[in-house]
């Protein structure tokens, strides 16, 4: 009987190191999950908004452009009130 109930705590100790362990692991690749998504969605933010900055660029730049025509003729001939 004395043996088995050492070899219970043993048995109990060799559990508790095997749950730590596993559970060490299971953080480890939570942080290591976690942190590239953290990664990955920063240079997808950073990336979408690089692609926003050049749609309104291009939208200004456009706009830009239509009000020169309009008004190209009218400052070529010096006329301020169609200009």
């Amino acid at each position: 009987m004395p043996l088995r109930e050492q070899s219970a705590p043993q048995f109990g100790m060799a559990a508790v190191r095997m749950r730590s362990l596993r559970t060490k692991l299971l953080l480890v690749i939570f942080a290591a999950v976690t942190l590239a998504q953290i990664l990955a969605a920063g240079l997808s933010l950073r990336q979408e908004a690089a692609r926003y900055a050049e749609q309104k660029s291009e939208a200004l730049i456009a706009t830009v452009q239509v009000l020169a025509a309009a008004s190209a003729q009218a400052t070529a001939n010096e006329d301020v009130a169609t200009a």
